[in-house]
């Protein structure tokens, strides 16, 4: 059953403001997922404000998209429905920057490239690099466990990822994980939600684990006659004692 969109639009507009609840269509065309455009946008600015909207759609059958940066929309299934996007770029906020523990939190808003700067002044990193950096957040970063070339040496998102809050579909906010390593007694529920695409709860707030920017790096181009010939390449680099960061194979353009 449809919600009634105007009435979802006043109930949003009273927990997040009138400015932040858009239903102009040439607006909400643009979130289509699949070709499936919602009635509503919605930016919330708070983790309590995260959890009303969500609370609040529940109630009204709505069926939500959480949105990050965009970038990664075109994995998973097509929705059924797209009543209501959440778009999570007021969450934007570094909650805590523990450098000496080499370990930060911030919301799912966050740019990966603004963490990135942060970051970098402290000469630490997240190494994980998914392509669109600047367009690409936090949250976005956990919920399709995205990765970019680096993951040869440096694994994925699982593994970076020590504690998050996420927003279940009810509006509850749970805690998963912690801020050290070694936080987990029973079951790791990050593991749970890493890689979900957003449709066990909406990630608000990840502490991910870091390393010291190494000292120096370098990068090394070769051409090759044929993919054979690259692939013996990569094969002997493997062997090797070498441990590369990344190894990508690019056609003539």
């Amino acid at each position: 059953m449809q919600p009634d969109a105007a009435t979802l639009r006043e109930q949003l507009a009273q927990i997040v403001a009138a400015e932040h609840v858009v239903a102009d269509p040439a607006a909400t065309i643009r979130f289509h997922v699949d070709g499936v455009t919602p009635s509503l946008l919605v930016r919330p600015g708070t983790q309590g404000e995260l959890c009303r909207v969500l609370a609040t759609c529940a109630a009204a059958d709505a069926a939500v998209i959480p949105w990050g940066g965009g970038t990664a929309m075109g994995l998973g299934n097509r929705p059924r429905r797209a009543d209501v996007v959440i778009l999570l770029d007021r969450l934007d906020q570094i909650v805590e920057f523990d450098a000496a523990n080499l370990c930060v939190t911030v919301e799912a808003g966050v740019k990966l490239a603004v963490l990135g700067a942060t970051l970098a002044q402290r000469k630490e990193f997240l190494p994980l690099d998914p392509p669109v950096d600047a367009k690409a957040t936090a949250g976005g970063l956990v919920a399709a466990n995205l990765s970019g070339p680096s993951r040869l040496l440096y694994g994925t998102a699982r593994d970076w990822v020590l504690g998050m809050r996420v927003a279940l579909p009810n509006g509850d906010l749970i805690r998963c994980g912690g801020k050290v390593i070694k936080n987990v007694s029973g079951y790791d529920m990050n593991k749970l939600f890493i890689g979900s695409l957003g449709t066990l709860g909406t990630v608000a707030e990840v502490t991910f684990k870091l390393l010291p920017l190494p000292a120096a790096r370098a990068g090394v181009v070769g051409f090759f006659r044929d993919p054979a010939q690259a692939a013996g390449v990569v094969a002997r680099t493997l062997e090797s004692v070498l441990l590369p960061e990344a190894m990508n194979l690019l056609d003539p353009e």
